[in-house]
């Protein structure tokens, strides 16, 4: 048996949406391309913003807010 998809539908500013279908209990939100496995592209979004774990039909989000340091200019 597989694992049931949720679909995530992140709105832009303007309304706009983008659809992610999740398969993982797991996921995390974010604009890193390393840690992140849905990318949000907004300035004010960490690397890795925060985790979604889908638990028993609920859903818990938790905060991470990870911003490397940066190094050169």
């Amino acid at each position: 048996m597989s694992q049931p998809y949720y679909v995530l539908e992140i709105k832009d500013a303007a309304g706009q949406a983008e659809r992610h279908e999740v398969s993982e209990p797991g996921v995390m939100l974010g604009r890193s391309t390393k840690r992140a496995q849905i990318l949000v592209n907004d300035a004010k979004a960490s690397g890795a913003h925060a985790e979604l774990r889908f638990q028993g039909g609920k859903l818990a989000v938790t905060e991470v807010m990870y911003n490397p340091p940066a190094f050169g200019v």
